[in-house]
Order: structure tokens, then sequence, then C-alpha cells
């Protein structure tokens, strides 16, 4: 598998590499209070590198629609900001983030010169992550769990700090590196020139297997259903082999469940319905968000058999309404599910559009998977999924022409 890196002179490329590359390697960190509030990381740099060039070159093709909502978005944090909060860092930061999503939306009209960037960046994305797989599995080998970029506590941790065995390298937690592991393997079905793509989709498996999340687990199985479905016809025969096709991953599913039981209590999704009910009346103690004091407070979760504490409700947009206020998070919800969304409502292949959205968002429902050091990357894995590519424009046109 080779990179190929081209217009290094132009800061949208350079940018993105750099991103993609600190989140996958050093996506170091200054906390204020706690790894959930900081106050400063290595990727604000390429952050900063790319919104001067799309600040710098408005295009009057970008979502106008999207651009509002981000207004509207800093309007009401900016409120909360200064009445309650004083989580500014957090607020510029995230905004940054989506202004950079609604900077690449201008290729969203597919032509030669977008189509390159999309084909490069993709390439890009795919080379810098698998070599973070393969060095965190070879790290895993020796109990390697996770690799800490605190400026002021820079650490490693090895395997034994949970119940369960684990693999969350530099992402914070493992279900942040299953997310990204699982968008990635999207990125790699999509792109069908891409070489060696059966090595790579067994890597990533190993991978996903030594993460042991089963929520990434079932986003694994359900991307590769995702691009299955879109290249058939839907009709009887394929309701049929698709019914086939389910009975198999739910024998799968079943395997995996009950190893992943043999470790962790599943029947409360790991505790998650406990957590969950008792969110509404966290929720209404903190009306206005708790701000920093966001994950250093812990709450009392009782259970069946006992009890124990928690710090967040392992709902990235719950954790996003109690951290910031119910408006704030529900404008950042509406934000993060855009691109899929409005790919959904656009484009023809809806039943493969939608099992692809609900395979990559499904991490970040079942715990705080977009940390602050993975929200960029993430959201560029998350439009170059949903992107114009010549391949899916020319699978869609066969599609009509059969039907």
């Amino acid at each position: 598998m080779k990179l190929k890196i081209k217009n290094l002179h132009n800061l949208k490329y350079l940018g993105i590499y750099v991103l993609a590359f600190l989140t996958c390697f050093f996506p170091a960190y200054l906390c204020e209070t706690n790894q959930y509030n900081l106050i400063f990381c290595t990727l604000e740099i390429p952050l900063i590198l790319l919104l001067v060039k799309y600040m710098t070159s408005i295009s009057g093709k970008r979502n106008k629609f999207m651009l509002l909502i981000i207004i509207i978005y800093f309007s009401v944090f900016s409120y909360y900001n200064i009445r309650y909060l004083q989580c500014y860092w957090s607020m510029f930061y995230k905004v940054g983030c989506f202004l950079m999503l609604w900077g690449m939306t201008e290729c969203d009209i597919l032509n030669e010169r977008h189509e390159q960037f999309i084909d490069t960046i993709m390439g890009a994305v795919i080379f810098i992550f698998t070599i973070t797989v393969v060095v965190s599995i070879i790290g895993n080998l020796f109990n390697l769990d996770a690799i800490w970029c605190d400026l002021e506590n820079f650490h490693l941790r090895g395997e034994g700090a949970f119940d369960d065995r684990r693999l969350t390298w530099v992402f914070m937690h493992k279900s942040s590196y299953g997310m990204l592991l699982v968008g990635v393997l999207a990125l790699i079905l999509k792109k069908k020139d891409l070489e060696h793509r059966k090595i790579l989709i067994g890597l990533y498996a190993i991978a996903a297997l030594l993460i042991n999340s089963m929520v990434s687990l079932v986003s694994f199985m359900l991307v590769i259903i995702a691009y299955y479905v879109g290249t058939k016809k839907i009709d009887a025969k394929f309701l049929i082999r698709f019914a086939i096709l389910g009975v198999i991953a739910l024998l799968v599913g079943g395997i995996g469940y009950y190893y992943i039981a043999m470790y962790r209590d599943l029947s409360s999704l790991g505790g998650r319905m406990y957590i969950w009910a008792m969110y509404k009346d966290r929720l209404s103690k903190y009306p206005f968000g708790m701000g920093k004091e966001f994950y250093s407070v812990v709450f009392w979760m009782t259970t069946k058999k006992s009890g124990r504490y928690i710090s967040n409700f392992h709902n990235t947009i719950l954790n996003e309404m109690i951290h910031y206020s119910i408006p704030v998070g529900v404008l950042y919800s509406i934000l993060l599910l855009f691109i899929p969304i409005r790919t959904i409502i656009k484009k023809q292949q809806k039943l493969k559009n939608i099992i692809l959205a609900v395979a990559i968002m499904l991490p970040a429902m079942g715990d705080q998977a977009v940390n602050d050091l993975v929200l960029p990357l993430y959201l560029i894995i998350l439009y170059l999924c949903f992107a114009e590519y010549s391949s899916d424009d020319q699978q869609e046109k066969i599609q009509r022409r059969q039907a």
C-alpha cells in the first residue's frame, strides 16, 4: 500500500496529513481540571492551518444551512459560557472542528479536482491509521494498553488496569479507538482500488477483537453489511441472501456476546441501563451544564448486586448536554449527525447509508467515544465515508438502470 502525497504546498492537504498523524501518534494535551477539560492540544496546530485555508477561500458552493447551525451553536455556547460555564477553550475548539467540516463541503459537487482531493485524503488517512493499528497490536503483545499524552503526566498504561483486556492506544478510551477503526474500515471498503484490501480487513478485525468493545464489534459487522447491501439490487433474491447473512451475523454476534459476557455483565449493556436511568435526575441538578466540574464530580450508581461510582454517562450526546447544557448538547448532536442525515436524504442508496451511519455513530451512543482528541479526525472520516465518489456514483447509475 502506497501513500500518494501530492500538493503538499496546499494547506488543505498538509493540514489533514498533520492532523491525522498527530491524532494517531501524539495527540498531546494539557488539562485544566481533568482530561475532559483541556486548555491545549497539539491538534490545534493543523486545525488552524485548515481553517486559514478554508476561511481565505470562501466558496458559494459550501452548505449554507450547516454554517447557520454552526453560528447558532457558537452563539448559544457563548451565552452559556459567559453566564455559567467558562469553558472557552472547548467552545472555540469544537466550533473550529465544525468549521473545518463545513469547509470540506465545497467538495460536494463531484469534479476532477474534488475527486482527487477525496481520493488522496482517503489514501492518507488509511495509510496513517493502518500504521497505528500495526504498532498498537505489536504493543499489545507486550501488554501495552494505552499511551497517555498528557504533557504534565505522560505515561504508559499496561494491561491490568481493568478487569477485561482492552486496547486503547493514544485515544483515551477503547471506544474512541473502536469508533475510528470502524470509520477507516468503511474507507477501505469504499476505496475499491486499494491494494491488499482483504489483508487490511483481516488486520482491522484482529484490532477490533483486541479493543474488546462489543459495540465496536457490532459496528464492524454493520459496515461490512452496509457495503454488501450497496453492491446489490434490492429484490426478493437479495432479501433471502440478506436474511441468511443476518442469521450468520447473529450466530457470530452470539459467540462474541458469550465471550465478552465471561468478563462483563452484558444483561444491562455493561451497566449502561443503570447509568442512563439515573441521567434525568442528575441532569436536573445541572440544568446549565456542569462546566469544568464534569468528570471530576462522581455519581453513585446502584445496580442489582451493589453499585459503583461513575464520572460520565457513557453516551457522547448525554455527556455533551450535562457538560455544556441541554441546548449546546442538542446543537452539537445536530452538527455531528448533519453529514450522515443529509446523505441519507439526498442519495439513492438509502439502506446502505442508513446502516453505515448507524455503524459509524453507534460507538458514540454507547460511550464517550467522541472526545476532543479524536473529534477533528472523526469528522474528516465521517465526511469521507459519505462524500461523493466516482465509484459510488457509477454504482448508483448501474442500479438505476437495472431497476
